[in-house]
């Protein structure tokens, strides 16, 4: 225990085959506290880790563990938070560093959990073309492992102090998609009753059709002729061939690796789900930052002096008339330069547009429906970073 915090790390909360859903692992005995975080899960090194000073410890197939923070184990029945973490479904663990629970837990008496999820190919890989059962919901097992352990929390949270029947869902980029992926899905119906979706448009998923071209492509890259290879290849292997596929000219910018609109698992789109009354029970609060894309500017520079016919070439794509964007931002905005405007309408187009769709589709059933807006902009790198998402 540390400043009344009981810190559990490392607890297995199912495991897993490659491509097959996740199969549950009772808690049989109680851990105790402290213990060591569990493996990420299998990823390629990204440059987000070392802009923010992490540096994770090598991956593994073997990542379905989760880790709780809570003032004590007792029969209080606190609040309880579940943690889905960002990055862009290739990256990222519930023990980055940031992640860190004392704080939140300290100041407003909650249980939380953060919980690792399969990622990239091996948590989004459509092999439903195998016609094998075994990998029929492969596209979306990423999603099945955050079903897995809301429902590990569902049975076992009371004995670290929480509430199982008060259990909010929180995430931000993937995890607030994840979160949008939830309040659609079936099986995760009854699991939560508040979900905060941040920076996690409803309309970032794919088709069956776009899953299908990505398999394709991953396949021709990792060397095999039929799909039902890639469940027996070596990891590295896997990701090598990931990474190729994310930085082919095919698919330059788009998301690759999310949860999949399969009919099953993800039924149909969040937004239509959602309307339909899916998550009508369920509380929710979802909104963005003011600059959502400005980060982005670190990982490609053109961006700040993008040039004006790319910009009107984009808004063009968009079906929108470039010179009366251009004017209404820079009047509503008038200390934007023309890459920093560009980044704003995209930031806009991209996150602010599709959460606002998401709160209206919510709150068409008479639900609880809150929205945010962070406009508080860091000073990190002289402020040019404005208010990020990150």
């Amino acid at each position: 225990m540390s400043n009344g915090v009981s810190v559990f790390r490392g607890i297995r909360f199912a495991k897993a085959d490659r491509f097959c859903p996740p199969e549950p692992v009772p808690l049989v005995d109680m851990p105790a506290p402290g213990g060591s975080f569990g493996a990420p899960a299998s990823q390629n090194p990204d440059r987000l880790d070392y802009m923010w000073g992490e540096v994770l410890a090598p991956g593994d197939e073997d990542c379905l563990t989760l880790n709780i923070w809570t003032p004590a184990r007792d029969n209080a029945r606190r609040p309880v938070m579940v943690w889905i973490h960002g990055g862009a479904f290739i990256i990222g663990s519930g023990r980055w560093g940031w992640y860190e629970g004392k704080r939140l837990v300290q100041e407003e008496q909650v249980v939380l959990v953060t919980i690792n999820y399969r990622l990239g190919a091996f948590g989004f890989l459509d092999l439903s073309g195998t016609g094998n059962p075994r990998y029929a919901s492969a596209a979306n097992c990423g999603l099945l492992d955050q079903i897995a352990a809301l429902k590990w929390v569902k049975l076992h949270i009371d004995r670290f102090g929480g509430d199982p029947d008060c259990v909010t869902v929180f995430g931000e980029s993937a995890g607030g998609i994840s979160i949008s992926c939830l309040l659609a899905c079936p099986q995760a119906r009854g699991l939560f009753r508040r979900a905060i979706c941040m920076s996690g448009p409803p309309s970032m998923v794919r088709s069956k059709e776009f899953a299908g071209r990505v398999t394709e492509k991953l396949m021709r890259y990792a060397g095999v002729d039929e799909m039902e290879q890639l469940a027996t290849i070596p990891a590295d292997v896997l990701l090598t061939a990931q990474g190729r596929t994310i930085r082919s000219a095919d698919f330059l910018g788009e998301l690759l690796y999310a949860p999949t609109i399969d009919g099953t698992i993800l039924p149909e789109p969040p937004l239509h789900a959602i309307r339909r009354g899916s998550a009508d029970d369920v509380a929710l609060l979802t909104g963005t930052t003011l600059d959502e894309a400005r980060l982005w500017s670190l990982y490609n520079r053109i961006l700040r002096v993008l040039p004006v016919g790319a910009l009107d070439r984009w808004f063009q794509s968009l079906r929108l008339d470039p010179s009366a964007i251009r004017a209404a931002y820079r009047q509503a905005r008038p200390e934007l330069g023309l890459g920093y405007l560009a980044m704003a309408v995209a930031g806009d187009a991209l996150f602010w547009m599709p959460q606002i769709r998401l709160a209206e589709a919510h709150a068409m059933n008479r639900s609880v429906t809150r929205m945010y807006l962070i406009s508080w902009q860091t000073p990190v790198l002289g402020g040019r970073l404005g208010a990020p998402t990150a």
